[in-house]
């Protein structure tokens, strides 16, 4: 199976947690036996996705907004002109509010699904008493991990909104320090904010039709 990793770095510590959550998926991938090709920091441009080659899964991590996804030279990589590139693949975007207009008009176009975040996606800084980046690093694989155990995106979906909420209750409980409680509320926040458009039974494989719900 074939997959494209996109992850744009242009030195800002938000895009640097991005590019470290994209190399995580990469590993992920390739230890799945998945052909990876990437595209990191100033490759990450429109005119560098690779031509008459399809993908099973694309992941971008990067800056997005409700109509575009952002590369590296600050234009478009992604927008309505060309995201029926991703037709016939599973598209998660670790990116701000592409889940509204671009999710729909990436699943009218075609792809299987689209994972991404109607509003914001937070990644924060780990403080000297706990490291919250890991967690939510954790928390924003899980999408790809869950697909790659095979569930499906509704599946995925459910997976992170649980972590994420797991990770809110834990710091509220221990409070590691001054920033706990914000930490929280932002777990709380990437939970709400994900979004999948596409078919709920949407998988990496074959598609499965029993869809497990929260009891």
């Amino acid at each position: 199976m074939y997959a494209l990793v996109i992850a744009p770095y242009e030195g800002t510590k938000v895009l640097e947690a991005a590019s470290i959550l994209a190399h995580v998926c990469i590993e992920a991938l390739e230890a799945e036996a998945f052909e990876v090709d990437s595209l990191e920091g100033e490759k990450a441009t429109r005119g560098n996705l690779p031509k008459d080659k399809k993908y099973d899964l694309i992941l971008f991590s990067g800056h997005g907004e409700e109509r575009r996804l952002v590369g590296s030279d600050g234009r478009a990589i992604f927008n309505d002109n060309n995201i029926d590139y991703v037709s016939g693949s599973i598209f998660i975007a670790i990116a701000c509010e592409s889940g509204n207009w671009l999710a729909l008009s990436a699943a009218s176009k075609g792809a299987k699904a689209y994972f991404g975040f109607r509003n914001l996606a937070l990644l924060p800084q780990s403080s000297e008493k706990h490291a919250y980046l890991s967690d939510f690093v954790r928390t924003l694989s899980v999408p790809l991990l869950s697909l790659l155990e095979g569930y499906t995106i509704h599946q995925a979906w459910e997976a992170f909104q649980g972590l994420c909420r797991e990770y809110a209750i834990e710091y509220e409980t221990n409070k590691y320090d001054n920033f706990a409680e914000v930490m929280a509320a932002w777990m709380r926040y990437n939970a709400n904010s994900a979004v999948y458009q596409g078919a709920p039974n949407a998988t990496l494989g074959e598609e499965v039709f029993v869809i497990r719900r929260e009891s």
